[in-house]
């Protein structure tokens, strides 16, 4: 059993080994490699963000996409990591395969179809795997955001949801059009304005 005296002496240690990590983290900072490490991360975040302005659903999936097989090739560290990048890439494969059939109504009255339960459906539109990842995947990269970042990586990771979000709105659109949800709005405004 322990002592108070050992307890103390073991926060202390804790503490002293804390301000000395700082200390390291501080001199790495100012470090030639690590300016340049910024400035990389800067050029990363202005085309994160440019990516983000388009709007296109296709590119901003292409570009998580290449942000989750970077992570998975150079920063997995773990297997949870791990898991957690597959499934990322797995439910990001799985929303690419409804973007051309988001773009046929034809084909899409079919997804519409199977996702008749109310508890499947948000806004009137199908939860389809899109839709899935798009919540999924914006949680995992607010979760990603909790942990030791530098205030650039912090941003990208920002950037990143913003593009989701972006990619979000931007499919929901799509959904809308493809099964006339926003049609049939436009109709009954009319009539009941009438």
């Amino acid at each position: 059993m322990s002592t108070p005296d050992t307890d103390q002496g073991l926060l202390v240690r804790l503490a002293k080994s804390m301000v000395n990590e700082r200390a390291a983290y501080i001199g790495r900072e100012r470090s030639k490699e690590a300016k340049q490490y910024r400035l990389s991360q800067d050029m990363l975040l202005q085309a994160t963000k440019a990516i983000g302005k388009s709007g296109d659903v296709d590119l901003i999936l292409s570009a998580e996409a290449g942000f989750l097989k970077n992570d998975a090739r150079f920063y997995s560290n773990s297997p949870s990591m791990r898991s957690s990048l597959a499934a990322a890439l797995t439910e990001l494969g799985q929303a690419q395969k409804m973007l051309p059939l988001v773009k046929d109504p034809d084909l899409y009255l079919a997804i519409d179809a199977s996702h008749g339960n109310a508890k499947s459906r948000i806004g009137g539109v199908p939860r389809d795997a899109a839709r899935q990842f798009f919540q999924s995947h914006n949680a995992r990269l607010l979760n990603a955001d909790k942990s030791r970042l530098t205030d650039t990586e912090k941003q990208i990771l920002d950037a990143r949801r913003h593009n989701i979000r972006v990619a979000a709105l931007a499919y929901t659109a799509q959904q809308e059009q493809a099964l006339g949800v926003g049609l049939v709005a436009q109709v009954r405004e009319r009539v009941l304005s009438m």
